[in-house]
């Protein structure tokens, strides 16, 4: 089975400044993965690139088995209003059990 979530080199830079550097991870449907980090490292914007909410500029990602930059309405329906919650609210733990359970 594959992950409900994996990146492959995300990354993203401000200017001069690299907020997320090359960042492979993968959560499997039945585990909670925790991303944790220092203000200003990167965790929101990762998310939001998770989540479609902004496009990736380097690097991919799969979210519940869709590549997020051939299919961002595709992840957007499967997420829900998860998307929503983990980019609002500021949480920062992709629970795969919850909110990718129900689209694998």
């Amino acid at each position: 089975m594959d992950p409900a979530v994996q990146t492959f080199n995300i990354t993203n830079r401000f200017g001069e400044l690299t907020a997320v550097n090359r960042i492979n991870l993968a959560s499997d449907s039945e585990e909670i993965f925790g991303y944790l980090g220092p203000n200003s490292s990167g965790k929101t914007t990762l998310i939001r690139r998770l989540t479609t909410v902004l496009p990736p500029k380097e690097g991919n990602a799969n979210v519940a088995d869709l590549d997020i930059r051939r299919t961002p309405n595709g992840v957007r329906e499967k997420i829900g209003d998860f998307a929503f919650l983990a980019v609002f609210t500021g949480i920062m733990v992709l629970i795969a059990t919850a909110a990718f359970e129900r689209v694998l």
